[in-house]
């Protein structure tokens, strides 16, 4: 029984990672759990659970292989490490926003490192980045081909930011064109490395239920129809459009608000009716923030302690964010959910320091950032399924969309 299994309390007790015990601890703890899961789940759950083969049933609502359980009889030795059983903890990312940044070299990229390399450095360093780029220009596909190509295969996610023409210059006024030209423009080509969009809103940008929810409307909550929307591309990426995903992915939506208007009732129900996250942000004070959790994922953007884009965070908040992203991973009184977060205080070079200390401080609350049941490799194979000429591929109708690891 790989690093034991657990509980003070019944199978629907706390569980927690096995290999913090000694090992005279594993094997009493094994033994423990073996006679405490065979009276409440039958004498054929442990061999189910080794094979991965226990699936639904009451109170058992997920397959749990057993190396993800552990155990001990003090269920609170380790603080902070504990679920419980059939419940899955969220999956947590935590990266910089942007990584293109000549001041870091030295700081955080070797001297010697060339620019060419800067992503696959970052890539590895964090399990996520966030792309700024795609706020000020459209890209091409080639780019983001190159972006998923210097990244790793397992447990790494790009968040995009939507475009600022959108957002800034049209204010979400007839957006269906220029929304067709961003996603046409080569974010298809991320696959399953497409984790949540981002779409920031102006300061002078005051909330319009009309407007925000007709656009709300039009956010694709898939890749499939991703490639609907991208289709209705105008002349601007006509030539070099990408019509088709790599992989059959979900999409998540989050905001970012910085307009008192939006700290509404009204704007929080608009997003939870259409799964989409309200963004906490951190700004040092210079734009609105309220800690809203409107979706099954939560999206932090700490933009700097102290001193906007610059300030680097003490021990101290980081240790409350981490804290904070605890709670909001592992399953409590609340559902787990995915948390990502991306540091924007870039100006100094403290961003990757800070996404560093709390990576940090995450792992020792809740071991891998990304459980092992969400750490599947990025390519698909609908990404190599034959298509027909409508671009779907020949058995679309049995096609099951999957969450991209994030």
């Amino acid at each position: 029984m790989a690093g034991g299994a657990v509980v003070g309390g019944g199978v629907a007790g706390v569980l927690e990672a096995g290999d913090f015990l000694p090992q005279t601890e594993r094997v009493e703890a094994a033994r423990i759990t073996a006679t405490a899961v065979t009276r409440e789940r039958g004498p054929n759950f442990i061999q189910d659970l080794q094979r991965g083969a226990a699936t639904r049933g009451p109170g058992n609502r997920r397959r749990v292989p057993l190396r993800h359980v552990a155990c001990t009889r003090n269920p609170h030795r380790f603080a902070g490490k504990r679920w419980a059983i059939g419940q899955a903890r969220g999956a947590v990312y935590i990266g910089t926003s942007g990584y293109d940044y000549p001041h870091w070299r030295g700081a955080f990229y070797p001297r010697g490192l060339p620019r060419s390399r800067w992503l696959a450095h970052v890539s590895r360093a964090f399990n996520s980045v966030e792309l700024n780029g795609t706020f000020y220009s459209l890209k091409s596909p080639d780019i983001f081909r190159r972006w998923a190509r210097e990244t790793p295969e397992d447990g790494f996610v790009f968040a995009i930011k939507g475009s600022r023409f959108i957002t800034h210059n049209l204010k979400l006024t007839r957006p269906q064109p220029a929304l067709g030209n961003f996603l046409a423009s080569g974010i298809l080509a991320l696959g399953g490395k497409t984790g949540p969009f981002l779409w920031q809103l102006p300061p002078g940008y005051a909330f319009r239920p009309e407007r925000v929810e007709a656009f709300l409307k039009l956010l694709p909550a898939d890749s499939t129809a991703a490639e609907r929307v991208a289709r209705r591309h105008d002349h601007r990426v006509r030539g070099r459009a990408l019509l088709r995903a790599a992989a059959a992915v979900r999409y998540r939506h989050a905001f970012e608000v910085r307009h008192p208007s939006f700290l509404s009732p009204a704007f929080y129900d608009l997003l939870r009716a259409h799964g989409c996250a309200f963004v906490i942000a951190d700004s040092a004070g210079k734009f609105v923030r309220a800690d809203e959790v409107t979706a099954d994922f939560v999206y932090v953007r700490l933009h700097g302690s102290g001193a906007l884009y610059a300030g680097g965070y003490p021990a101290g908040e980081l240790d409350e964010w981490a804290a904070r992203i605890g709670r909001w991973a592992a399953p409590g009184q609340e559902p787990a959910r995915d948390v990502y977060v991306y540091f924007d205080n870039d100006a100094l070079g403290n961003a990757p320091r800070d996404a560093a200390g709390l990576t940090e401080r995450v792992r020792g609350l809740l071991g891998d950032l990304v459980p092992d049941r969400l750490r599947t490799s990025s390519r698909s194979s609908e990404a190599q399924a034959p298509r027909s000429r409508s671009g779907r591929t020949r058995r679309a109708s049995r096609r099951t969309l999957r969450p991209s690891l994030a």
